[in-house]
């Protein structure tokens, strides 16, 4: 049996935007915060990830579904010993439909 429905409208929930940087913090006295080239990977509650590469001027941008995300990330201009550091978000970063937040993605020197 095949049941047709009339009139039924699906509707999507429009993503949510999150902009930010990839960026370093700390390190000797005096060091300035550097904004990184690199790659961002946003991981949803569910395990589902979005992966990209970050420009010089250390820009994030993207457009993800609402929900709660952690955000890692990585630059061949920041090591750990020969190793590329990697980079966190300092909290969860929470997606809502049709609006931006803002999340960083820090490197933090020692």
């Amino acid at each position: 049996l095949l049941a047709l429905a009339s009139g039924c409208v699906v509707q999507s929930t429009p993503p949510g935007t999150v902009s930010g940087l990839l960026e370093t913090n700390g390190g000797p006295p005096n060091t300035a915060t550097r904004l990184l080239p690199g790659t961002v990977v946003f991981t949803s509650s569910t395990g589902k990830s979005r992966s990209l590469e970050i420009a010089t001027n250390g820009a994030i941008s993207v457009r993800l579904a609402s929900g709660t995300y952690t955000a890692t990330g990585h630059s061949p201009l920041v090591k750990s010993g020969s190793r590329e550091m990697t980079c966190h978000s300092l909290t969860p970063v929470v997606v809502h439909s049709g609006r931006t937040t803002h999340a960083n993605v820090i490197c933090e020197l020692h």
